[in-house]
């Protein structure tokens, strides 16, 4: 083969590595594989495990010659799946599922073999609208700025210019994670606004059949939940732990002791003043 797609079960849909035991850790196995390829002419493909634009510029700075990637454009107009509307929020929805998962093999296949089993799942996205304005080109300014800063002139020259540390974390998120500034479809904060009684009430839950057969992808918890199941026992602990809360601060006494001294603060410095 001229080309090899290399990726054991990274995918974001893909349940080889739970089904099978079998995967390589994506950058790890790129690296290693760039270099066998390379040495013999050929070229390689790396396949998942991108979750945000900067995964695509480290699986070319890992020497991948392609990067193919299918969670990052999931929800899009353009993309695969069919796409579903909540009757009753009007909430729009796009299914997204792994080519060897029961969906895709009924689809393409006819069905699943009997002679094997399904490595993947079908979840539902939230719509996202154009793939141009809303994923492409915020993904290929982070690929430009990428070759900017460790002094590549091309995509090829980029792994030429790459070097990989070990790190614990490698962004910053105190002020949250910038994944989440997009998400119109956080239901996890407006179930918390709902729970404090600031929320919307006339939002209903989601109650077709496909809502209720896949489970959803929340954006701003990188996470799978199903709407009927975890939303609601996410709903009724954050109204327990509001009323809790509620009742906590009304069994506070409000008196103070007059006698205990005041603590006044001067330059960093804390000074007792009492007031007798």
């Amino acid at each position: 083969a001229d080309i090899v797609k290399v990726g054991i079960g990274p995918g974001s849909v893909c349940t080889t590595r739970k089904k099978t035991g079998v995967g390589y850790p994506q950058l790890s196995a790129v690296l290693e594989c760039a270099d066998a390829a390379h040495g013999l002419g050929g070229l390689i493909v790396s396949d998942g495990g991108c979750t945000m634009p900067g995964d695509f510029g480290k699986a070319f700075g890992g020497g991948a010659d392609f990067v193919m990637a299918g969670g990052m454009f999931s929800g899009y107009d353009e993309s695969g799946g069919d796409l579903i509307e909540n009757p009753k929020t009007g909430k729009k929805y796009k299914q997204f599922y792994g080519m060897s998962s029961e969906v895709a093999m009924k689809k393409h296949s006819g069905g699943v073999a009997n002679y094997r089993a399904s490595e993947g799942k079908c979840v539902l996205v939230p719509y996202k609208g154009n793939v141009l304005d809303n994923c492409l080109m915020t993904l290929l300014g982070g690929l430009r700025s990428t070759c900017t800063y460790v002094g590549a002139k091309t995509l090829k020259e980029l792994s030429k210019r790459t070097t990989f540390i070990r790190v614990q974390q490698h962004h910053n998120i105190v002020y949250g994670d910038e994944k989440d500034k997009d998400n119109k479809n956080d239901w996890v904060n407006k179930t918390k606004a709902k729970a404090s009684g600031k929320g919307d009430s006339k939002e209903s839950e989601a109650s077709s059949d496909d809502l209720k057969k896949y489970p959803v992808f929340d954006p701003a918890n990188q996470s799978y939940t199903n709407l009927h199941v975890e939303r609601q026992a996410l709903l009724t602990f954050l109204t327990e732990t509001t009323q809790e809360n509620g009742d906590n601060n009304n069994n506070k006494p409000k008196s103070r002791n007059k006698n205990k001294p005041k603590q006044h603060s001067h330059y960093g410095n804390s000074h007792s003043v009492n007031d007798n």
